[in-house]
C-alpha cells in the first residue's frame, strides 16, 4: 500500500506541476489600446511606454517581442504595402540584412503576413533574428516584431509565435 500511495503522490505532483494547469496572464500598453496573452516565463518589459506600444520579454531566455499599433484612420494602404514597408524599414536598420518571402497567415482571426528577418545591428555588431508579423484588424495594423541572437531562433521561434497569437485589440 505505501508504494500505491507513493506513486499517486508523484502523479499528483506531475499532474499539478505541468503546462496544462498554468494560465497566461494578460499585459496591456499604457493606454490600454494593445493586451497580450503572455505564456510562463514572460513578463511586460519596462522599457517603452509609448502610446500604440507594448513590450514584452522572457527574461530567462533572452526573447523579445514588440507590439506597435497604427490607426488605420491614418494610413492609406493595404495589409501587403503596409508590411512590405515595415520589412524595408528593418532591413535599412540592419547590416547585412536579408528577409524570407512573405508568408500569409492568421493572428486569431485577423490575415497577417509574416516574415523571418536576419542580420546585424549596426551599433554593435550583434547578429540577430526577427520574427516580423503583421496583423490588419477592423481599426489598425499591428506590427509583432519579436527578436532573439540568431543562434537561438529556432529555439525562440514558437514561444514568439505563441505570445504573437496572444495579441488582442482593445474592444470598443
Amino acid at each position: 500500500m505505501r508504494v500505491s500511495l507513493s506513486a499517486v503522490g508523484v502523479l499528483i505532483v506531475l499532474l499539478c506541476s505541468g503546462t496544462a494547469f498554468a494560465e497566461d496572464r494578460i499585459v496591456s500598453s499604457e493606454d490600454g489600446t494593445i493586451h497580450a496573452s503572455l505564456p510562463e516565463g514572460w513578463v511586460k518589459s519596462d522599457s517603452n511606454k509609448k502610446k500604440n506600444r507594448l513590450q514584452v520579454k522572457d527574461p530567462e531566455n533572452d526573447y523579445f517581442l514588440l507590439f506597435l499599433a497604427d490607426s488605420k484612420a491614418d494610413i492609406d494602404t493595404n495589409l501587403k504595402d503596409y508590411a512590405k514597408g515595415r520589412l524595408d524599414h528593418i532591413l535599412g536598420t540592419l547590416k547585412d540584412g536579408s528577409a524570407t518571402d512573405a508568408k500569409s497567415t492568421k493572428v486569431g482571426e485577423d490575415n497577417a503576413i509574416q516574415y523571418e528577418i536576419t542580420g546585424t545591428l549596426k551599433e554593435t555588431g550583434l547578429r540577430l533574428k526577427y520574427l516580423l508579423t503583421i496583423v490588419e484588424t477592423k481599426k489598425s495594423y499591428y506590427q509583432c516584431m519579436g527578436w532573439c541572437i540568431a543562434s537561438k531562433f529556432a529555439m525562440a521561434k514558437p514561444e514568439l509565435e505563441k505570445v504573437t497569437q496572444g495579441l488582442t485589440e482593445k474592444a470598443e
